[in-house]
């Protein structure tokens, strides 16, 4: 084929020949340029060839489909096939166009094709998740949805789309089994949490503890906002056992982190922790002693009382002793720490305690009742001028419930 430069083809014809061409090449730049931009600027598909349309037209049969115009969204799709036959998506709104307009065994045939195209389709991806979801094929449904969810994690708060199978103990355990793998959606689905009903915490809290039967720890901070949730939902005893299970600092006493050694001042990970309850008023530091254990460091300037420290509990019904050490910074044994047992984390029902002047060291006893097994132990400060610091806190049983 002679080439536009051929000394052969008259001057004119050439030049003639380059124009044409020119005008051609930018035509279908301008015409691509147009398809790309059609997505975010519907109005300019009018302008673009029907042969470079592909971008405009899965736009319009997109839009056809979100209308519930399914005739149309189907015709759009077959004018989509034919301009990219090889695009998943093509047939995945064809399958789709067709399951609105009730023609089950065309749809299936159309997401069968956009199956061998590729899985990164998620229209494709929710269809077969549904129908193995139909047959009660919970691992193949859950492998659907992990690959969904690998590509927009945000969808973890999509209920229509979650509910399946969280709301069926099958499908928890094939989530559980998916999660495993810690993928990318694990941490927002761990962590957002505290805007969903009681019955998905739930649901949530059960696809963590099977987790853990696979071996799987979430840890402190990971297992956190769950554990908190299931607190504010008055499911305590759930919360804390899933706590013990999933934290590997939550430790096996009555009471987590009596010396302060994982205390972290500015944030807790869950009511199971210290939690440091912030005040202008009073300033807080950790001593950082060579030998023995650390120390709360506390001044006030507050004219009256200011809590100071709280960690959840539970409890079996009997009576216990609640102890700490609370001296001045030259020494002297202090009163002005006060200790509290209670239901309720906004407690001012202070213990009466017992000190013991040459060591420091306070005791409160208090009695537990099955009506309320989760205590929150609490500490205050009461006005004054000394620095003091608090620690060598203890919690233990002395007698069973009669």
């Amino acid at each position: 084929m002679p080439s536009l430069r051929d000394p052969g083809l008259p001057r004119a014809l050439q030049r003639g020949l380059i124009v044409l061409f020119c005008l051609l090449a930018g035509a279908l730049a301008i015409a691509s340029g147009l398809d790309r931009a059609s997505p975010a600027k519907p109005g300019l598909i009018r302008f673009v060839p029907e042969p470079l349309a592909a971008v405009s037209v899965r736009v319009r049969a997109s839009s056809a489909l979100d209308a519930h115009d399914y005739r149309s969204a189907e015709a759009l799709a077959r004018t989509l096939i034919r301009a990219a036959p090889v695009e998943p998506e093509s047939t995945a709104i064809l399958g789709s166009a067709r399951l609105g307009l009730g023609d089950a065994s065309g749809a299936r045939q159309a997401f069968l094709v956009a199956g061998q195209f590729g899985w990164r389709t998620p229209i494709t991806q929710y269809y077969w998740m549904r129908e193995a979801l139909a047959v009660g094929d919970y691992r193949v449904a859950s492998l659907r949805l992990d690959a969904m969810l690998r590509q927009d994690p945000r969808l973890v708060s999509v209920r229509d789309l979650m509910d399946p199978l969280e709301s069926s103990a099958a499908g928890r355990q094939a989530l559980a089994q998916r999660l495993a793998s810690q993928p990318s959606w694990l941490e927002l689905y761990i962590g957002s949490v505290f805007d969903l009903p009681v019955a998905v915490i739930n649901y949530r809290a059960d696809v963590i503890e099977r987790m853990g039967g696979l071996g799987v720890r979430l840890g402190c901070r990971g297992a956190g906002p769950i554990v908190t949730a299931l607190v504010n939902y008055n499911q305590a005893q759930l919360a804390h056992r899933m706590w013990q299970q999933q934290c590997p600092d939550a430790g096996s006493g009555l009471l987590a982190d009596p010396d302060f050694a994982n205390l972290q001042v500015h944030n807790s990970f869950s009511p199971f922790d210290w939690v440091v309850i912030s005040d202008s008023d009073v300033s807080l530091s950790l001593s950082n002693p060579e030998s023995g254990a650390r120390q709360l460091v506390l001044a006030s300037s507050a004219s009256f009382t200011r809590k100071i420290l709280n960690q959840m509990v539970i409890l079996s019904p009997g009576i216990y002793r609640l102890s700490w050490q609370a001296k001045t910074d030259s020494g002297q044994a202090s009163t002005r720490i006060a200790a509290a047992a209670s239901c309720r984390p906004d407690t001012t029902d202070w213990l009466p305690a017992m000190g013991d002047p040459a060591s420091g060291t306070f005791t409160a006893d208090f009695v537990v009742d099955q009506s309320c097994p989760a205590r929150w132990i609490g500490f205050a400060i009461f006005p004054g001028s000394e620095t003091l610091s608090l620690g060598r806190i203890g919690l233990k049983r002395l007698t069973a419930a009669r």
